[in-house]
C-alpha cells in the first residue's frame, strides 16, 4: 500500500501549523507549544495510522516553542497550564490512535512517536 499521500498530507498540514505557531511564539508562547504540541501529534497519529513514521526532524519546531515556553512566559499559571495540556493531548492522541487502526494494523501505543529504526547492512 502506498502511503506516501497521506503522510505527505499530514506533514505538510502539521507545517503549516507549525509555522504559523513559531510566529506567534513571542507573543503567545504558552498557547504556540500547545497548538504545535497537537499539531505534532495529529501528524504522528494520522501517519501511523497509515503504517508509516515520520523523521525524527519534525520534532525540531516543539523543541524550539518548549524552549520559547521556559523562557517567555512570565506567568508560571500559563506554562504549567500549557503543560497539562499537552499531558492530556498525549494520551488522548494514543488513544485516538488505537481507536481509528484495526487492530492488526495498530502501531503499538507510544510506538507512534518512535523514529523509524535503521537499517543496516548485515556484516557477513
Amino acid at each position: 500500500m502506498d502511503t506516501s499521500g497521506p503522510v505527505w498530507a499530514s506533514l505538510t498540514a502539521y507545517e503549516a501549523v507549525g509555522v504559523v505557531a513559531l510566529l506567534l511564539r513571542r507573543r503567545l508562547p504558552a498557547t504556540a507549544f500547545v497548538v504545535g504540541f497537537a499539531a505534532l501529534l495529529a501528524a504522528l497519529v494520522g501517519s501511523a495510522g497509515v503504517g508509516a513514521k515520520l523523521s525524527p526532524l519534525v520534532f525540531l519546531p516543539l523543541a524550539v516553542l518548549l524552549y520559547n515556553l521556559g523562557n517567555r512566559c512570565a506567568s508560571w499559571r500559563r506554562t504549567v497550564s500549557a503543560v497539562l495540556a499537552v499531558v492530556v493531548l498525549g494520551p488522548a492522541g494514543l488513544w485516538l490512535n488505537r481507536m481509528t487502526t484495526d487492530s492488526g494494523d495498530f502501531q503499538g501505543g507510544l510506538g507512534v512517536l518512535a523514529a523509524p529504526p535503521r537499517r543496516t547492512g548485515s556484516a557477513s
